[in-house]
């Protein structure tokens, strides 16, 4: 879990450099707009405002087909990374997430009190945290089961060694009086009669 949260912080990360590079205007015109959050006049927050203004424009795309893209590619991207199917798809959605988290804990951080006060309608809520979240996280999810599946967990080589350990574990069942011997014998210890050899499939 660990390494898909990792794997999905630095993808997100690096969506939101995309964004800055492919849509500045965007990013300038959130920055200096009338959010209480975000805006220059408003928030302490200096040039890291501008890292927010970033990340609000990432989020917060108004569900545009080239953002709704750029999830779905970079969710490709991070299901490569994660491996195997289930990996990239958790590993995308996990994108989604770690940008709210470190969007709102910057609010937070920022504006505590101007962000307990205010009223989150239902409206709100859906618009501005809900949808986006879904849609953004479904996006991105289906790009990293995509990519997942695309390469597959690496398969796990069993030495030799272990193989021959793990056949002497094994009961052998002697064809003369039918006991199970749990020991690498050759010869029955009940019967005497020659035990045949039990091997693993590998």
């Amino acid at each position: 879990m660990r390494s898909k949260m990792l794997i999905a912080f630095i993808f997100f990360i690096i969506l939101s450099a995309v964004t800055y590079i492919l849509f500045p205007d965007s990013v300038n015109a959130a920055y200096n707009g009338i959010n209480p959050f975000i805006n220059k006049e408003f928030s302490s927050l200096g040039q890291f405002g501008y890292i927010l203004a970033i990340i609000h424009v990432t989020i917060y795309h108004e569900f545009s087909y080239i953002f709704l893209i750029l999830w779905l590619t970079t969710g490709l991207a991070a299901g490569l990374l994660a491996r195997g199917g289930i990996n990239g798809f958790i590993a995308g959605f996990y994108m989604c997430i770690a940008g709210f988290v470190i969007y709102y804990l910057i609010l937070a951080t920022d504006r505590i009190l101007l962000f307990i006060t205010i009223t989150y309608t239902m409206q709100y809520l859906f618009t501005n945290i809900i949808a986006p979240l879904i849609t953004n996280g479904l996006f991105s999810a289906l790009g990293g089961l995509i990519g997942g599946m695309i390469r597959p967990p690496p398969s796990i080589e069993i030495p030799t060694t272990v193989y021959k350990k793990l056949e002497t574990l094994l009961p052998i069942k002697c064809p003369n009086c039918g006991t199970e011997i749990y020991s690498s014998a050759r010869y029955c210890s009940n019967c005497g009669s020659e035990l045949p050899e039990v091997t693993l499939e590998q």
